[in-house]
């Protein structure tokens, strides 16, 4: 019992991770986009400021270069020590605070305003979208599975076994005689969950049988074959 179970909940993970692919693939593309222009605005506005003696940024983590930047935004997205990045690009003492300046500069105001922005739509909004998608994705799976009750399983099991005694060669199709035969033999009890409970079985005229079928959408064909 305890392996079905396993089983059943690993089969429901995967397939819910599948549908949900097509959502989360258009999540990370908007990510990738959003990474893309802070990289390049923080390359223009902190791509100069001064790694001596800054309490952050180093040569391994700096805005020197959109790769560089990138790697950067990656980590602090995750909330760690953003705060202190964003510190370092606000550096005022030993750097250069000249308007020409082109090396070892001094960091800039607009860090605040940056970094802030940045937080909130590239970590708190876009991460956050992908936990949402899958919680939605979940919440269709549990509502589709919540359909197929048993009642419903054994229903359509019924269906299935009187349908598979006229149509052996499974065409999915058969005479609409038959059809009226099938529909016959059922009780009236399957006929209401099927949403048939207009179904009179004593009108057995053709002219009473085919204004049942008008009221179902079932495909009705006229050919030589008779079937419907």
């Amino acid at each position: 019992k305890t392996t079905t179970i396993t089983t059943t909940g690993l089969q429901k993970l995967f397939t819910t991770l599948m549908y949900a692919l097509p959502s989360l693939g258009n999540i990370t593309i908007f990510l990738i986009v959003i990474f893309f222009i802070f990289g390049v605005i923080g390359v223009s506005l902190f791509g100069r400021v001064s790694l001596k003696d800054n309490p952050t940024l180093d040569r391994h983590t700096n805005f020197k270069n959109l790769g560089n930047a990138i790697v950067l935004l990656y980590t602090i997205a995750t909330t760690e020590t953003w705060t202190d990045v964003m510190d370092g690009c606000m550096m005022s003492s030993n750097c250069d605070d000249s308007a020409d300046c082109k090396t070892d500069c001094c960091g800039s105001s607009w860090a605040i305003l940056y970094f802030l922005l940045f937080m909130v739509l590239g970590s708190f909004v876009v991460l956050n979208l992908f936990v949402t998608v899958l919680l939605d994705q979940f919440q269709e799976e549990d509502n589709l599975n919540s359909k197929k009750s048993p009642e419903k399983m054994e229903l359509f099991s019924v269906l299935r076994t009187k349908w598979m005694l006229f149509d052996s060669n499974a065409s999915s199709s058969v005479p609409a005689p038959v059809f009226l035969g099938i529909l016959r033999n059922l009780p009236q009890s399957i006929l209401m969950d099927l949403g048939m409970a207009k179904f009179d079985a004593r009108d057995g005229t053709e002219a009473g049988f085919i204004r049942f079928l008008s009221t179902l959408d079932v495909p009705v064909q006229s050919s030589a074959t008779n079937n419907p």
